[in-house]
């Protein structure tokens, strides 16, 4: 196995049996001195095919990004030269001064300082180790630097100006080294100086503290399983309550939306509240006015009746006296017309007597012209005749004294009846008169009975519209009342999952303070650990390289799982209160705008409704 697997970092990715095999394969192969220092630094052999296939990548417990953040820091290192960190502190060509006998030579080495030994190679090798980086067992020579005093020099033979003289009391002559330029010398000057601090005493001191820092790193590497689990657990509990929380504040936001809904809604409800009342109140204003009006239309109507009944009675009495004028005209209709019937016959009577009376003059005149011309020859005949016409002129006088007196006769009656038929003319007119008097009070009459009928069925459909105004109120005050019914239990329920939430949050808060405690002792120990791992010195500084990443990825990986785990955990919950949300909000949201612009249409429409109780009303405006 070779020596890189066994450094503590990766003891433990080994079994535990493989772990304890390995401690005491360690304790019996324990090197001393100055090649224990040397021995992890240098190549182990693997043979010629791996060494020809050049850089070997050794695959542990690590994970891919680890292995690519290798891979680059390796190609980094092969663009920049190798640093402290890979056990060499300084490498270069350099001119190593040769002194024989005959002359002195200045020949081109590539000098390699590995802590605190100097190596030289042939030119050739920089290429090579710029390739591999590996350093070779069989160098051209081999300076110790320990206790050796390392001086700059100045002009020394063939005009070399940057020189290093390397001094010690065992060396037979000084070690002579020039640099090209001022910088070189200065840094391989400083370089050389620190290596010289190191010993043999300082080699036991770090080999005592590595063996002290392997035992901290298993204690350590323990301890930071330990911290690693429990930062994880923590990291776990964090990131759930993290979720939870993030979960907790959207579900507050939804909720404080939900709430700030909920007050708008409640707060138009209470409008339309307050309209109600007030509408309400004009309702009963209006159902008192109505009812002032009802009585004083029912008192119209009544006094309407009564005067209907009189007008009827009237009516029937003027249509009475009506056919009795009728009648009695009817009879002196007829009474003229006997009479003028008579006084036609009177007439013609008249005309008869007088044609009569010219007739008998006539006669008498020819009768006395008869009796001059005959009184000759025919007084007896005449005288016979004379007194048949005596008889005949006295029957004729006397008829003439009746015919005068049923004359006279006549003319008194025809006077009376010219004056009876004047009072007649004079009644009729009189009873033409009061007829169309009697006519225009029944046309006034039926007149104010269309209106009284009018204004009953006006009173009558008003009456209708309040019975149906009073059941629509009735109506929408029960919709009103299961509606407020409605919003109180909404907004019981809404108070109780307000509070069931205020608990929840109060919980969740009380866990993620504490999980933070935790998490913030997590923090500290992860610090004490770090401050730990820089304390143990430069000699440590690989264990500090793959500890303190390793430390800082898993914080990063357990927060990552614990918000992963705080998202998957507090799905259900975020999903219920959305649907226990949703209804709630659903159910404040149904139908009371649909409702309102109804009765804000009715009430476009017609005048306000009105209630038929007022025990009702009172009720409605309490709730």
């Amino acid at each position: 196995m070779p020596e890189e697997c066994k450094s503590p970092k990766n003891i433990q990715s080994l079994p535990k049996i493989d772990q304890h095999q390995h401690q005491n394969q360690q304790k019996q192969s324990e090197k001393k001195g100055i090649l224990r220092s040397l021995s992890f630094q240098f190549t182990p052999f693997y043979g010629t095919k791996k060494r020809r296939a050049g850089n070997t990548v050794h695959t542990y417990d690590t994970t891919p990004e680890e292995v690519q953040k290798k891979a680059v820091a390796a190609k980094e290192a092969a663009a920049s030269n190798l640093g402290p960190i890979q056990g060499v502190q300084c490498q270069g060509l350099l001119l190593k001064k040769c002194n024989k006998k005959t002359r002195v030579k200045w020949n081109k080495r590539f000098f390699i300082l590995k802590e605190c030994f100097l190596l030289y190679y042939a030119p050739k090798y920089k290429k090579k180790f710029d390739k591999s980086k590996k350093i070779d067992m069989h160098p051209k020579g081999i300076v110790p630097l320990i206790g050796c005093s390392i001086v700059p020099g100045g002009d020394i033979g063939k005009g070399k100006k940057y020189c290093l003289l390397i001094t010690h009391p065992q060396f037979d002559s000084a070690f002579i080294v020039s640099a090209s330029d001022v910088k070189a010398q200065e840094k391989w000057l400083k370089a050389l100086r620190e290596a010289t601090k190191i010993s043999f005493k300082n080699t036991i001191v770090g080999e005592s503290l590595i063996r002290e820092l392997e035992s901290k790193g298993m204690l350590l590497n323990e301890e930071k399983k330990g911290f690693e689990e429990k930062l994880q657990v923590e990291a776990e509990a964090r990131k759930k309550e993290a979720e939870k929380n993030t979960a907790l504040e959207k579900t507050k936001d939804e909720l404080e939306k939900e709430r700030q809904k909920l007050v708008k809604m409640t707060k138009k409800l209470k409008d339309d509240l307050n309209k109600v009342k007030s509408d309400l109140k004009l309702t009963i204003e209006g159902k008192k006015t109505l009812e002032q009006e009802k009585v004083s239309l029912m008192t119209k109507t009544q006094h309407l009746v009564s005067n209907l009944e009189s007008l009827n009675m009237e009516k029937s009495k003027t249509e009475d006296q009506m056919s009795q004028i009728i009648r009695e005209r009817e009879k002196f209709l007829l009474e003229n017309q006997n009479l003028s019937s008579t006084t036609c016959q009177l007439k013609n009577r008249l005309m008869e007597i007088e044609s009569k009376t010219t007739c008998l003059a006539t006669e008498k005149e020819k009768v006395e012209n008869f009796d001059l011309k005959l009184t000759i020859e025919g007084k007896k005949t005449l005288e016979q005749e004379k007194v048949s016409l005596m008889t005949k002129t006295q029957h004729l006088v006397s008829n003439l004294e009746s015919l005068n007196m049923e004359k006279s006769k006549t003319e008194d009656q025809m006077s009376q009846i010219i004056r009876e038929r004047e009072k007649f003319l004079l009644e009729n007119q009189n009873l033409s008169s009061t007829t169309c008097q009697l006519k225009n009070r029944l046309m006034e009459i039926e007149s104010k009975t269309t209106c009284l009928a009018t204004e009953k069925e006006k009173v009558e459909n008003l009456l209708r519209l309040n019975e149906r105004k009073t059941q629509d109120l009735e109506h929408e005050r029960q919709y009103y009342n299961c509606q407020t019914k409605e919003l109180l239990s909404s907004l019981k329920e809404i108070s109780q999952q307000k509070e069931m939430t205020e608990a929840e949050l109060r919980d969740e808060m009380m866990a993620r303070l504490g999980a933070e405690r935790q998490l913030q002792a997590a923090e500290k120990a992860l610090e004490h650990l770090e401050n730990a791992l820089r304390l143990t010195g430069a000699q440590m500084t690989e264990l500090q390289e793959h500890i303190m990443p390793d430390v800082h990825k898993l914080r990063e990986f357990f927060e990552k799982c614990a918000e992963e785990a705080r998202l998957e955990a507090d799905k259900g919950l975020i999903m219920k209160n959305a649907v226990y949300a949703r209804r709630s909000f659903r159910r404040t949201k149904r139908g009371p705008r649909t409702s309102f612009r109804r009765h804000t249409s009715m009430k476009n429409m017609t005048k306000p409704s009105y209630y038929a109780n007022t025990s009702e009303c009172d009720e409605s405006i309490e709730l």
